[in-house]
């Protein structure tokens, strides 16, 4: 059997950048999102995730391209945790409506 050297029949590897971490401040993230759920009233509008992941952009544009659906999810669950707050799935794509848990 004759030897084979694996190495041999690779390509070099691509000279990609290595990734950089995200810092979020997930504490102004949060407080982002909630004044976005609460509005001017101070009462939570029921609002889907989607709008309120469109308008992050322009409320903590700090962020910039450290934001992502992930970390936004992640803030909205804290908020649910934290005030109580619920999800009601719809029937767009995996969206969710944010609302007040009147239980």
């Amino acid at each position: 059997m004759p030897s084979y050297d694996s190495q041999q029949n690779l390509s070099p590897a691509p000279g990609n950048a290595p990734p950089r971490d995200k810092k979020i401040d997930m504490k102004k993230l949060k407080t982002c999102i909630w004044r976005q759920l609460t509005g001017e009233q101070g009462t939570v509008q029921p609002t889907k995730f989607s709008t309120v992941f469109e308008q992050l952009p322009q409320l903590a544009p700090e962020m910039g391209e450290d934001l992502s659906p992930h970390l936004a999810v992640l803030s909205v669950l804290h908020l649910c945790t934290d005030e109580n707050l619920g999800l009601e799935a719809t029937d767009e794509n995996g969206d969710f409506t944010i609302t007040k848990d009147l239980n």
